[in-house]
């Protein structure tokens, strides 16, 4: 398993990127949280944006307060898609507490990814 990390200042570049992985095929929305569904099961760019807007502090001052994580597994490990999930929630719960405790902003970033959404980029085919 690789976990790819990139950090940034857009989050409609983030949504927008993996909308285009799930409008292409190449992957999927496995778990959300605290994200509103549309009635089809389909996620929205300018409704998740809403939903982030919601929980993200309004007087953010981190230059690049969005991390996007892709967890990609060996292309020989046939993996269900419960279970890409059940891996990227165990992956959150383990990198969190290695932030430290003088970094709050991160801490917030990451307290924010993990308990509102989780998108995991499969390459599965």
């Amino acid at each position: 398993m690789v976990a790819k990390i990139s950090v940034g200042s857009s989050l409609f570049g983030a949504l927008s990127y993996n909308q285009n992985k799930v409008d292409e095929e190449q992957g999927k929305v496995l778990l959300s949280n605290r994200m509103f569904e549309s009635e089809d099961g389909n996620f929205s760019i300018r409704r998740c944006m809403e939903c982030f807007d919601m929980h993200l502090p309004a007087d953010l001052k981190t230059e690049k307060p969005i991390i996007h994580i892709s967890l990609n597994p060996h292309p020989d490990d046939v993996l269900f898609d419960s279970q890409l999930a059940d891996i990227a929630k165990e992956y959150l719960d383990k990198l969190i507490p290695l932030l430290s405790a003088d970094k709050p902003a991160q801490k917030k970033m990451m307290d924010n990814a993990k308990t509102m959404l989780n998108f995991i980029d499969s390459q599965l085919k």
